[in-house]
């Protein structure tokens, strides 16, 4: 008997695909923005020590310097959150039929590989309760400011990569449903990584 075809046969090139319509700047690995944070973080303490800048406790010059570094600290966690929210909904059935799961997790280490939303609701409270730290070290708000674009821009596009990766895993299904060869549904995936990223987005976002 024949084995079963799959999509999740080919879940390697459909992550391949994503990645090549929504590719990720060297200065968005996830590494490199967090590095980005600590670094911030160093600099700006340093800075501070440097210029000799000696707020007395609890001035209106050292309030405001730590507020601004909370209120940094909270902007940077909505952008992150929003972001992470919108790739989460697409962790649905398709998803892991297809096996995406092996190349699409969430990165951020206070969170599961794959979580809900509801787990995400759940952890509003530590987000919150790193914004409050921060008031105590301001020079931590400070150095997440630096990777918020960064951080935001790089959800973006992970979530572009997985929904374009879905949609590739529906036109190999659709392949298979409709009695396709593994050659032929190889051509049709060489003929999508032989597109240069523009054409490749516009085909993929007019695909239904």
């Amino acid at each position: 008997m024949a084995e079963e075809r799959r999509v999740a046969d080919y879940s390697g090139h459909l992550a391949e695909i994503g990645d090549m319509a929504y590719s990720i700047h060297p200065t968005e690995n996830i590494m490199f923005i967090y590095g980005g944070a600590l670094m911030g973080t160093v600099a700006t303490y340093f800075t501070r020590q440097s210029l000799g800048i000696d707020f007395s406790f609890l001035s209106n010059d050292e309030l405001f310097y730590r507020g601004l570094g909370t209120g940094i600290v909270l902007i940077n966690r909505i952008a992150d959150n929003i972001s992470t929210r919108r790739a989460v909904l697409e962790f649905d059935e398709k998803f892991f039929e297809y096996e995406l799961d092996r190349y699409y997790r969430e990165r951020n280490p206070t969170l599961p590989d794959h979580p809900t939303i509801s787990y995400m609701n759940k952890s509003i409270p530590k987000q919150l309760l790193l914004s409050a730290l921060s008031f105590f070290i301001p020079e931590l708000g400070y150095g997440l400011g630096i990777i918020t674009v960064p951080l935001y821009s790089r959800n973006s596009k992970r979530f572009k990569s997985l929904k374009a990766a879905k949609k590739v895993g529906g036109m190999v299904k659709a392949g298979l449903d409709g009695g396709m060869s593994d050659e032929e549904i190889s051509i049709m995936l060489d003929e999508l990584k032989s597109m240069d990223k523009d054409e490749l987005r516009r085909y993929l976002e007019s695909y239904k």
